[in-house]
């Protein structure tokens, strides 16, 4: 069907690709100009101050960044206007575009670590690109070098106002813990205790006194009754008696026989609960052993000092005159002492005990709220100390920047460019040539669809839904396939007219013949 209006084919191409490749010649020619710029801001302070100061230039910054600094409506009125732009747009709306599509035409690319940033502006008109490019520059440059004091002194600024009102604050919190700790003195917390704590260590102490009072009794009661009977009147001692006397009356001894009876029922305890090889079973015997010892070496110095005393001439013997018993008395004295010491200590647990039981439901209140109020107060603390730290490195930075040299070497300054980057104009010309033949080929489509011839008796018999009796041929007479070959030829020829000329303007644009002036003299021409 499409081979059946092949000249339609051929004729819409024609009148479509002639007229587009005209459209793309005269298509206004577009120039790009760049420049770029070295930035330089290597110093000798800044090995020396590394972790003092921050970075805060925005020179330091990456392309994007830079890029979103020039491209802000302020900067793009300023170089609009300076480049008499801004006289295109006679309305907000019209400003609004130019501006947008400059925005779009500006092109910020640069790599950090070599601080090379390069500035890209495309127009139709080079000297217009130039003029933009060079203001572009300045603007760069005169923000670079004069930003960054500012936005130190913003920020020092905002830093102060912070400072002085977390001061208050701090002090606000200070007051307060103190309000708080002056009206609740006696029921505070010691140091990493709490009030279990606290509570615990008290019933802990209490019951040790009470072990050591119940030990100190026993011992009292001991010195009793080795005292019990003894009196200093005269009489006659006998010697198997007398020795006895000095063996039981030794202080250190007695001591040594309770100490070795309380140990055993410790053991008895440990053995209840533990194996022979349990280190406190172990520890237990070793301790045993050692008094045992010197349970041994004490009654053998008894035995030595009642060798050594003189017998007495007469049958009369005076028992004060008795080292031992003396002995006795004393030891008995200080245990009795002692007794009332260990009392005093173990009413003194149980009123400690008493007290924080009658608090149980004060103090961990107190606590709570002291450890809120602490924590509070470290937290405005923490923060405060940031704050004057950080203000610290905003004033060392800012007196590192006014003595450091920072230089911005413009490595290609804009100039005017002598040939366009675009249009693509073999690109275009081909999509034309490919659009014209689809568009007519499109066409050949559609009216095949219209007016379907039918070339088949099949075809006939689908369309109609009758019955074909039969066919007639079609003899080509010899003057008719000579007009048909005539027919194909000139169509070949106009096929071959159309690819011709796509292939000579695309070959004129491959060689660099500049096409598009003597298409817009052409155009100027006819208007």
């Amino acid at each position: 069907m499409v081979w059946t209006y092949r000249w339609l084919v051929l004729v819409v191409a024609a009148l479509i690709a002639f007229p587009g490749w005209f459209a793309v010649l005269v298509l206004p020619n577009e120039y790009q100009v760049q420049t770029k710029v070295y930035i330089d801001t290597r110093s000798m302070l800044k090995p020396l101050l590394r972790g003092l100061t921050v970075d805060s230039r925005m020179l330091q910054n990456t392309a994007l960044l830079m890029r979103q600094a020039l491209l802000t409506r302020p900067n793009l009125e300023e170089v609009a206007r300076r480049t008499d732009l801004d006289h295109r747009a006679k309305t907000p709306e019209q400003l609004d575009a130019l501006l947008a599509g400059l925005a779009k035409r500006i092109k910020v690319e640069g790599k950090r670590r070599e601080n090379i940033y390069t500035i890209t502006f495309t127009d139709k008109d080079p000297q217009l690109a130039k003029r933009v490019v060079e203001e572009l520059l300045n603007t760069f440059m005169e923000k670079a070098l004069g930003d960054t004091r500012k936005d130190t002194a913003t920020t020092t600024k905002f830093l102060d106002e912070q400072i002085a009102l977390y001061e208050k604050k701090l002090e606000q919190a200070e007051a307060a813990l103190k309000e708080f700790k002056l009206k609740n003195v006696g029921m505070l917390p010691g140091t990493n205790q709490d009030y279990y704590s606290r509570m615990q260590q008290a019933e802990e102490e209490l019951e040790q006194a009470k072990l050591e009072l119940r030990e100190a009794e026993q011992r009292r009661d001991e010195l009793q009754r080795q005292l019990v009977g003894e009196e200093p009147v005269f009489g006659i001692m006998p010697e198997p008696l007398l020795q006895q006397q000095a063996e039981l009356s030794s202080p250190e001894l007695n001591q040594i026989n309770a100490r070795l009876a309380s140990l055993h029922e410790q053991l008895d305890a440990l053995l209840l609960k533990y194996t022979e090889k349990h280190p406190d079973v172990q520890a237990t015997r070793a301790t045993i052993a050692t008094l045992e010892q010197q349970k041994q070496a004490e009654e053998e110095r008894l035995k030595k000092l009642l060798a050594a005393q003189p017998k007495p001439e007469s049958p009369q013997y005076n028992l004060n005159q008795n080292p031992v018993y003396q002995d006795l008395k004393l030891a008995h004295g200080r245990a009795v002492a002692e007794v009332a010491a260990m009392k005093t200590r173990v009413r003194e647990y149980q009123r400690r005990v008493s007290e924080l039981r009658r608090l149980v439901d004060t103090v961990p209140a107190v606590e709570a709220e002291l450890k809120r109020l602490n924590r509070d107060y470290g937290v405005i603390k923490k923060q405060y100390q940031e704050l004057v730290h950080r203000r610290e490195t905003a004033r060392l930075t800012t007196e590192a920047e006014k003595t450091e040299d920072i230089k911005l070497d413009v490595l290609e300054p804009p100039r005017v460019p002598l040939t366009p980057i675009g249009p693509n104009r073999l690109l275009l010309s081909s999509m034309v040539f490919a659009g014209a033949l689809g568009a007519g080929i499109a066409l050949a489509w559609l009216m095949g669809q219209l007016k379907r011839p039918l070339f088949t008796p099949a075809e006939l018999k689908e369309m109609t839904g009758l019955p074909v009796m039969g066919a007639v041929g079609r003899v080509r007479s010899l003057e008719h396939r000579h007009r048909r070959r005539t027919e194909l030829l000139f169509f070949s020829l106009g096929l071959l007219l159309l690819l011709g000329c796509y292939g000579a303007l695309a070959g004129a644009q491959l060689a660099g013949i500049d096409l598009h002036r003597l298409a817009q003299e052409l155009y100027w021409s006819m208007l």
